[in-house]
């Protein structure tokens, strides 16, 4: 079994990961897709299941969000393979996520848990918006007409 001190810095290596250039997604980065989907829902926090792949809430699991967890899923695999821990000792790993009122930045935290209970807590990350803003969500009917007239 690896040390656990060697583990601390997981935490930080996902979140300047996933908000990283390497995870730009069509037209646009992490923190640009979170922030114009967050402002269309209205919501102010979010979560992000690194393990099961899901987010809370339901509404912001959509393909750019979700497309490189299994990548952060495999990082963190990778990293207990070198550290000498078995492969299922962190079995939780979220993003916890708040957004501006404003919607142009948001603050993320990562927490991971292993098997004994331990929590891994990254320092919590500001990440602002750097595309222009775009629309996320297909507008539904009700919207359509508004635009309309």
């Amino acid at each position: 079994m690896g040390k656990k001190k060697n583990l601390n810095g997981l935490p930080n290596s996902l979140t300047q990961r996933y908000f990283s250039t390497l995870f730009y997604y069509s037209k646009a980065y992490m923190s640009d897709w979170i922030l114009n989907a967050a402002s269309e829902i209205k919501i102010s926090e979010l979560v992000i299941d690194l393990m099961n792949e899901t987010i809370e809430p339901k509404e912001m699991e959509i393909k750019p969000i979700l497309a490189y967890l299994p990548r952060l899923k495999e990082t963190i695999y990778l990293t207990l393979e070198n550290e000498n821990f078995e492969s299922d000792f962190i079995n939780s790993g979220i993003f916890k996520i708040e957004l501006s009122k404003k919607y142009n930045f948001l603050n993320c935290t990562a927490i991971l848990t292993d098997k004994e209970g331990k929590e891994y807590i990254g320092k919590t990350y500001t990440e602002f918006s750097y595309e222009k803003k775009f629309k996320v969500f297909k507008p539904n009917i009700i919207e359509r007409i508004k635009n309309m007239l």
